[in-house]
């Protein structure tokens, strides 16, 4: 059942984090990744600038046999984009304090799509799962340790010019098993009111 979950979540999760985007008008095209990055964040945006500003979206999340997080990194150009129509009647510069917040909130928010996407996935299959409340940070010289789990993902998209990388990382027990069943989850692209 192992295989089964990992083969699902290398396809499901990238998936999602594409369909998200996909969402607000930002085409995500994978690339071929030989190695997933280490210690540091390779330049993202099209200039290829190691200290150019980088903004990152978490969140994690844990369902009892389930657990790990998610982690969507890319440039402030990136996330403008991937806003709303709703939010695009003001532009933002990349030298405004303020507007960094906004892109931050945003990263956000995009990660939990993301992670909402993925839950609703495996809730059709009788895994649920409880979520964290997602965090952004941004700077100059990001980088992330390299997760020691063997069943990480990292995957490289082309978001034309710059990039997007997005790691799935999660570890499971054996006894996770899977079933069909009728499903109750949120539709993606609802509104779910507390």
């Amino acid at each position: 059942m192992t295989q089964f979950v990992s083969d699902m979540l290398s396809r499901v999760a990238p998936e999602a984090c594409a369909e998200v985007f996909a969402s607000y008008g930002v085409s995500l095209t994978r690339m071929p990744v030989t190695e997933p990055p280490g210690a540091s964040m390779p330049p993202l945006d099209a200039s290829g600038d190691k200290t150019a500003p980088t903004v990152a979206g978490f969140i994690g999340f844990n369902g009892g046999r389930m657990r790990g997080s998610v982690l969507v990194a890319t440039t402030f150009d990136v996330v403008v984009r991937a806003r709303p129509k709703v939010l695009k009647v003001r532009s933002l510069s990349s030298s405004s304090s303020s507007d960094w917040i906004l892109v931050r909130d945003w990263a956000a928010e995009l990660v939990n799509q993301v992670m909402g996407r993925v839950k609703n996935r495996l809730h059709t299959l009788n895994l649920s799962l409880e979520v964290s409340a997602p965090a952004a940070l941004s700077g100059k010289a990001l980088s992330f340790a390299k997760p020691q789990s063997p069943l990480t993902r990292a995957v490289l998209f082309d978001a034309r010019p710059d990039k997007v990388w997005f790691w799935f990382d999660a570890s499971w027990t054996d006894d996770v098993l899977p079933t069909s069943g009728p499903s109750d989850g949120v539709k993606e692209g609802d509104i779910l009111l507390f």
